[in-house]
């Protein structure tokens, strides 16, 4: 009997067993997208303002390139 496992991020069959490495970039980028935008908006020090409209549009950035 033949055994089908699942890539445990995009939940389709594997042929390794694995998680399918583009999945895994997919999530190694989104994860450094993350930490990228936190460290930008702490960066800016106490202008709040300026991080808010910072944030904004780096979470803009984040959903067209979700797309």
């Amino acid at each position: 009997m033949v055994m089908l496992l699942k890539c445990s991020i995009c939940n389709r069959i594997s042929a390794t067993g694995r998680d399918h490495i583009d999945c895994m970039e997919k999530v190694r980028m989104r994860l450094e997208n993350e930490d990228l935008k936190k460290k930008a908006v702490e960066a800016l020090g106490p202008d709040v303002k300026l991080g808010k409209e910072l944030m904004a549009l780096l979470e803009h950035m984040r959903k067209n390139d979700a797309d």
